[in-house]
């Protein structure tokens, strides 16, 4: 019989690196296994209701995961706490290759769930790392995707990716059938300014922003631009693109450094023009 007390920090530490973890060290089993257990049904759950494709929805699976990993962490501390009073008696699963098997096979789990997450519950999310949408998304920020909408609509902004596969992040302009150009930094679309295309000047101090010859798209063709015009490769310069590259519409802000942001939705796509 093998006694050694538990340390109701390591326990702690141990909950807060996998749910459960500090509890199976601290002699819980059965416990530690079903806590170790709950985040997958507490993501299964947000994704199948789509929750998470509400800011709301998204704010609340964040508030509920702290104060899980909260209560995991301080309920293992109490736990080996207590049992430090008494002479704990090591179990069969208190040995350091099982603690590592369950870490491994969880995140093994965590990574299969998250590589299906858009078959599965039909989201996505993605980090801008240029400023081509500035200011409505940022540099830096993270933008959660509904990948079931691949629907296009002008002024809606969507993702898609290119051909060499890089994924971009644009606001759609025009649709098949339709004429685009641009005076003076005014999109036109079927020879009408199209006034939620519209960025701040801005955006367009270059020759480049403020100009483009009318052209017209043929069948499945979509145009792409990016709100700041002067900082964005979109179809101006990569050309169109098509209902098959686009991976869904862009539904809030996930994540800024800027936490007034966070929960911010891109504009409306426009009206139909008349």
């Amino acid at each position: 019989m093998s006694l050694k007390p538990r340390n109701p920090w390591l326990a702690a530490l141990a909950s807060l690196l996998l749910p459960g973890l500090g509890h199976i060290y601290g002699g819980s089993l059965t416990k530690g296994l079903v806590l170790a257990l709950l985040p997958f049904l507490l993501y299964v759950s947000g994704g199948l209701s789509r929750v998470v494709l509400h800011p709301f929805g998204w704010d609340l699976l964040v508030a509920v995961s702290v104060l899980f990993y909260l209560y995991v962490a301080l309920d293992a501390f109490i736990q080996a706490r207590r049992s430090r009073a008494r002479n704990y008696i090591l179990q069969p699963f208190n040995r350091w290759y099982w603690y590592l098997l369950l870490w491994g096979g969880l995140t093994f789990c965590w990574v299969l769930l998250g590589g299906a997450r858009v078959d599965l519950f039909g989201f996505e999310s993605y980090l801008l790392s240029s400023v081509a949408m500035a200011p409505t998304i940022d540099q830096g920020e993270i933008i959660v995707v509904d990948t079931r909408d691949r629907i296009p609509a002008v002024g809606k902004v969507m993702v898609y990716q290119d051909s060499r596969g890089e994924v971009y992040t644009k606001r759609v302009a025009a649709l098949s059938g339709d004429s685009i150009a641009m005076r003076d930094g005014v999109v036109y679309r079927n020879e009408q300014a199209e006034s939620c295309l519209g960025v701040s000047a801005v955006f367009r101090q270059i020759p480049y922003s403020r100009s483009l010859s009318t052209m017209t798209l043929a069948q499945g063709e979509i145009f792409m631009l990016g709100d700041n015009r002067d900082y964005s490769r979109d179809s101006r310069t990569e050309g169109t693109v098509h209902q098959d590259q686009l991976l869904g519409s862009v539904r809030y802000i996930g994540f800024s450094r800027d936490f007034s942001r966070i929960g911010k939705v891109p504009l409306n796509p426009c009206k139909p023009l008349q």
